[in-house]
């Protein structure tokens, strides 16, 4: 499959997309500045840790499957084959090594 210049150009749904999206974003951060202050700087990396188990999973697994992972995964394996399934083999020590080390520190 050979892509072409004309292809790879964002229409007016895509700015209307990305700009609703850092207005919502740039939002929430002012409204979190303002009103929602920590008291100290471990209160803030750490967020009280009064989080439960479900949220602080599903925070990583959202970070590990990007929206990148969804759309260019599919892509990259239509294009170049299935020679991209070999880092599988990394993502199982990624992931002990995030239940491991990462994960007790925010529970």
């Amino acid at each position: 499959m050979e892509l072409h210049q004309s292809d790879l150009k964002f229409t007016w749904v895509d700015y209307t997309v990305v700009s609703a999206m850092l207005l919502l974003s740039t939002l929430v951060g002012i409204y979190y500045t303002f009103f929602n202050r920590q008291n100290t700087f471990e209160d803030y990396m750490l967020g009280g840790k009064t989080m439960e188990v479900f949220p602080v999973s599903m925070s990583l697994v959202a970070s590990f499957i990007s929206g990148i992972t969804l759309l260019g995964l599919p892509t990259e394996i239509y294009l170049y084959g299935t020679q991209y399934s070999v880092i599988n083999f990394s993502v199982l020590g990624v992931l002990v090594l995030c239940i491991t080390f990462y994960l007790p520190v925010f529970y």
